[in-house]
């Protein structure tokens, strides 16, 4: 037997344990693999979910593929084996120790699936048309704060002046930052995720792993953003911003408090590392983004089904539907989108 079950409860991976809410929300069964080194050492770590009409590692989140933990040149399995696997040795969801060794090859993949990575094994992943941008965090705030443009703390500095302030909780924020999101999305032209998909998200990982931030300006919500933290790794997941209120720098000023946060959290945060999120190359958001000392990441994707965020018809399809459309709709549509 290739997988023997693990009681590790603390996950090398760059998310909580998504898990109780994959199974909760979609119901969805998630698989989690230790992979070890030849002395038994956990090296590697991956999340496969089966999302009923794809294996998919990780729904909706940037860190999908392979987590290291250790040293990147020991040998991967093959994804389509794992999952191929999991099907002929009909695997309940859970941690697992991953045996690369006894698992079973030559059955033939008959299933869809769709892995997003920052790390590309194999010529099977190629480069998408999405980056990710990372920020190595200093031993502390101030020290930080030396790294950054003069710009950039100029307008941080402007943005604390005109009375922006930022707050940051659990559900108690959801309403406020949903508020926040959705104008943003209808400004786009894009599905909203639905408000159950945050107020579950929040309730079942572990505590504070997930985080609302919104910015207020007179007490009206401006920006709004989650924050999801393990392991020293802490990605802004979703970020939305007011556009009426794009001079008064609301991204920056939003990006600083969730770090400011990060410090205030950690005693010390050196070698933690602060991800603004998976943007299109090319885009604003990617001009914006590198204006941050960030280091920028490639995303690859190894896949055998056509997803519905990267069919051009489809996405001019739904940017024609009206508004209330696509709220009614979203939450069909947003879990096929991975």
């Amino acid at each position: 037997m290739p997988f023997k079950i693990s009681c590790q409860n603390i996950l090398p991976s760059p998310y909580p344990n998504l898990s109780p809410f994959y199974s909760q929300y979609y119901h969805w069964k998630t698989y989690n693999f230790l992979v070890p080194d030849k002395q038994g050492k956990t090296f590697a770590f991956i999340t496969l979910v089966n999302a009923k009409k794809a294996w998919v590692s990780l729904p909706h989140f940037t860190y999908g593929g392979f987590a290291f933990a250790e040293d990147k040149s020991v040998a991967l399995p093959e994804v389509k084996v794992i999952i191929s696997n999991i099907i002929f040795h009909k695997l309940k969801p859970g941690t697992y120790n991953l045996k690369p060794g006894k698992l079973k090859s030559g059955i033939k993949p008959d299933f869809s699936f769709y892995i997003r990575s920052v790390y590309k094994p194999d010529e099977n992943y190629l480069t998408s048309d999405k980056l990710t941008f990372t920020i190595n965090l200093h031993a502390g705030l101030s020290s930080f704060r030396l790294n950054l443009s003069s710009n950039l703390k100029r307008k941080i500095k402007k943005a604390k002046k005109t009375g922006l302030v930022t707050h940051h909780d659990g559900v108690k924020l959801l309403n406020d930052f949903y508020r926040v999101y959705t104008q943003s999305i209808r400004r786009l032209k894009s599905i909203p995720y639905p408000k159950s998909f945050f107020y579950e998200l929040i309730h079942k990982t572990q505590p504070d792993s997930v985080k609302l931030f919104v910015v207020y300006k007179e007490n009206s919500p401006i920006g709004s953003s989650v924050l999801l933290s393990n392991n020293g790794f802490h990605e802004n997941a979703f970020f939305a911003i007011n556009h009426n209120y794009k001079k008064c720098y609301v991204s920056d000023f939003l990006h600083w408090s969730m770090i400011e946060y990060i410090y205030q959290s950690n005693r010390n945060a050196k070698d933690h590392i602060y991800s603004f999120g998976r943007s299109t190359a090319k885009s604003g958001a990617h001009k914006y983004k590198i204006h941050w000392p960030v280091k920028t990441l490639p995303i690859y994707e190894y896949s055998n089904i056509q997803r519905l965020s990267s069919n051009k018809q489809v996405r001019k399809a739904l940017g024609l539907l009206p508004s209330t459309v696509k709220m009614s709709i979203g939450k069909l549509l947003i879990k096929h989108i991975y």
